[in-house]
């Protein structure tokens, strides 16, 4: 634990974990509680949104062994960023609309949510990695308990919530790029070997498997 603390990169990394999983966790279930607000059957929009969970676990798993884990990071935060944002500037009137593009952003949203497990599970030493995971985990809840917050945020600017969501998205997406692609990598059991993930990949051997238990 300690050489992990006293290494910079490793802290960088795990500080952009720290705002992603936040970030997920705040928008996840920011979505989940505001999809009654939106214009519209409010029961039917909560079904869909849903409902809309099952095939974002799908694409999540195809799109971490298809793309990798730090694209299907980075781009399923930006999808949710842009159509959330896009959503909240779009006429209420146009029911379908803004339910579309909601929907589209819970997609995002769920594949983000579903990869970063994985993808913080494989960045962090085996000597650390359950309290790594569990700490990360833990801190999200704080993203958790704000959500239900954000709904209130509409009763002053209609649009507010979904662009809160959209720029947090946003800027988790952009953030993900700084992070070492883990795919196909072997699971570091150092800090020494975390460190050198994504900077000298010949030195870490490739793995059939995608991801493995510690």
């Amino acid at each position: 634990m300690k050489e992990a603390i006293k290494s910079k990169t490793l802290m960088i990394r795990f500080a952009i974990l720290i705002y992603n999983w936040i970030t997920n966790a705040f928008v996840y279930y920011g979505l989940s509680l505001n999809s009654t607000s939106l214009s519209g059957n409010k029961y039917l929009n909560y079904a869909l949104v849903c409902l809309i969970e099952i095939p974002g676990y799908t694409l999540a798993w195809i799109a971490m062994n298809k793309l990798g884990r730090k694209w299907s990071l980075s781009s399923s935060l930006l999808l949710c960023a842009v159509t959330c944002v896009i959503g909240g500037f779009i006429d209420a009137d146009l029911t379908w609309a803004v339910v579309s593009l909601f929907l589209i952003g819970k997609l995002g949203i769920t594949i983000s949510f579903s990869v970063i497990y994985t993808y913080s599970a494989e960045m962090i030493p085996t000597t650390i990695r359950s309290a790594g995971v569990g700490a990360l985990s833990t801190i999200a809840r704080f993203g958790a308990m704000l959500a239900p917050f954000v709904p209130l945020l509409g009763l002053y600017v209609k649009p507010l919530p979904l662009i809160l969501f959209g720029i947090l998205s946003l800027v988790g997406g952009v953030t993900a790029f700084f992070l070492p692609e883990t795919l196909k990598k072997k699971l570091p059991d150092t800090v020494e070997e975390a460190e050198r993930l994504g900077k000298i990949e010949d030195d870490i051997e490739m793995r059939s498997e995608p991801f493995k238990q510690s």
